[in-house]
């Protein structure tokens, strides 16, 4: 009798810690709430630096030192791109207090914790970033996560054990977000568009010298010849309407699936690519209206990654580019006359640059690019691609033939 009372004891105590793990891992977490941020058409990334297993002897820094020296790299890296903006370290603490959370909590039942954060600070997209270490190897994963469609994307880097590495992580980090922003450049560009037309709505569209409204210049299949340019509007433009997809009535369906993760080989994407006797190229960003500015940056470097990996010219960095132009007192945004473009590439001292207009008409997106040779001012190649609104993923898919165009190909 006395065993079968200790056993309905047991059994009773074991019930008992069951259920208070079963409680606490219900227990909602409680966040404040912040004021919404000014209407913008940056994409709003909340980061969150993860630390998985440690390496034999550990990491050479706390997770708390990581997360911070992450968290201001990554700042000044996306900041530079014009591309997106970070929720400030005051907004994310008044939503979660001091509360902290481990690598489990921040992911488990599908990132829920992460996403409900990411939505309280008003993010588009939540981005891990983690540390960690398996079989003999170190890895550095991005993972992004749409927070208003549930798409996942996911990008791991082996960093191989050794001290070649250990000095080399802020460039890691640089490539790893390049590589995530391959991964999710199409669902970055669709919400880049959402946003733009949720931000600008109200907004005329600008009316050309006399009043009369301005007319996009209509786009022809790719020529090597250069094009004759369009009427200009007051102070010499082009004028781009900026008339934007309206956000569809259907709710969008997250995605049940996991992300496939896409492995990095570090060993190639780090080495140093010597292009003796290309051409060095400069590919400014491309100029649009103001609502479409982030839809334009997204196009502008993702068009930088494909002249990249065709591997035809060598090309300046765009921060290197936007240090000296700054240097120089000059702003991309300003580099609309070809005399200015010109210049500036001079000051870059690149051979070629490219230059890019984007804009739209009713219903549909056009873009025209040409790359001009710095010592004759000559127009070397041209190309234009359109698609309808709704449909950007066509014009990335292009990018590719844009390309080989630019370089003659």
């Amino acid at each position: 009798m006395g065993e079968k009372k200790k056993f309905t004891m047991a059994s009773f105590l074991l019930g008992v810690f069951f259920l208070s793990l079963f409680m606490g891992g219900c227990a909602e977490v409680r966040l404040h709430t912040i004021p919404a941020p000014p209407p913008s058409a940056k994409l709003r990334v909340l980061v969150l630096p993860l630390t998985g297993a440690a390496p034999p002897g550990d990491w050479k820094d706390s997770h708390k030192e990581f997360a911070r020296h992450q968290v201001g790299a990554i700042r000044n890296i996306l900041r530079g791109t014009g591309i997106y903006e970070m929720p400030t370290n005051e907004e994310f603490r008044t939503v979660v207090g001091q509360q902290e959370f481990t690598n489990y909590e921040w992911r488990k039942n599908d990132s829920a914790l992460a996403k409900r954060v990411g939505r309280a600070v008003f993010a588009d997209y939540v981005m891990f970033i983690e540390r960690d270490f398996n079989a003999g190897v170190r890895f550095r994963q991005v993972e992004l996560i749409n927070l208003e469609t549930g798409k996942h994307f996911k990008v791991s880097l082996r960093v191989p054990m050794g001290g070649k590495y250990n000095e080399e992580w802020v460039q890691i980090g640089r490539l790893a977000l390049r590589e995530i922003f391959q991964e999710a450049k199409s669902d970055m560009l669709d919400t880049a568009m959402r946003k733009s037309h949720l931000s600008t709505a109200g907004i005329p569209r600008p009316a050309a010298e006399g009043g009369k409204e301005p007319v996009s210049p209509s786009l022809r299949t790719t020529s090597k010849e250069p094009q004759k340019p369009a009427p200009s509007a007051e102070g010499g433009k082009e004028p781009v309407a900026p008339s934007l997809r309206a956000p569809s009535k259907e709710p969008q369906k997250p995605a049940p699936l996991p992300p496939v993760v896409r492995q990095v080989d570090l060993e190639e994407a780090l080495k140093e690519r010597p292009a003796p006797g290309r051409a060095l190229v400069a590919v400014y960003d491309f100029n649009t209206s103001e609502p479409l500015r982030v839809p334009a940056l997204i196009l502008s470097e993702a068009l930088r990654a494909e002249l990249f990996r065709q591997g035809y010219f060598t090309l300046v960095n765009r921060e290197n580019m936007v240090q000296v132009l700054n240097e120089m007192g000059v702003q991309q945004t300003g580099l609309v006359d070809e005399k200015k473009a010109v210049q500036a590439g001079k000051g870059l001292a690149v051979h070629q640059i490219v230059l890019g207009q984007f804009g739209a008409l009713g219903k549909t997106l056009l873009l025209q690019v040409k790359r001009i040779d710095l010592a004759t001012q000559a127009t070397l190649s041209f190309g234009s691609l359109k698609c309808p609104l709704g449909k950007e993923d066509e014009m990335l898919a292009s990018l590719s033939q844009l390309a080989r165009e630019l370089a003659g190909r």
